[in-house]
């Protein structure tokens, strides 16, 4: 179960890594995911509003674009896990908020990406929408 867990990371830095050096080398998102996996973590749980996006796409790419809509929007990846029933990515915004994103499969090569803002106010709402935007743009 760890080997796989493993070459799924190892696909998902390969892949981010190979999107982050067509656009520069500003940062590197693959660098960034392979650090905040963290094994064995629970899905953390954040309070706020939420949307969700279905796309029929390869995981690791969900992931490329979900990271790369992360460092145009200014969060901060903070952790990430893949327990068996997805992946989930967690940062913190600008304004001091944490973003969950949950990457489920409903069928193979289909996904539900959930995105989900801390807070309950018209700012939470606002890069709610931002981020639900750039990741319908980007993984549409």
């Amino acid at each position: 179960m760890s080997e796989r867990i493993a070459v799924r990371i190892g696909l998902v830095a390969l892949a981010c890594l190979a999107v982050g050096g067509c656009h520069g080398s500003k940062s590197r998102p693959g660098e960034a995911l392979a650090t905040a996996m963290r094994p064995g973590m629970a899905r953390p749980t954040v309070g706020g509003p939420h949307r969700e996006l279905t796309v029929q796409r390869e995981q690791d790419k969900i992931v490329a674009g979900v990271l790369r809509v992360f460092q145009e929007a200014g969060v901060e990846l903070t952790a990430a896990g893949e327990p068996p029933e997805g992946l989930w990515m967690l940062g913190k915004s600008l304004a001091d908020r944490q973003v969950l994103v949950d990457v489920v499969p409903i069928v193979p090569g289909r996904f539900v990406v959930r995105v989900t803002i801390e807070g309950a106010d018209q700012l939470a709402r606002a890069l709610l929408e931002d981020l639900a935007r750039k990741m319908a743009a980007r993984l549409g």
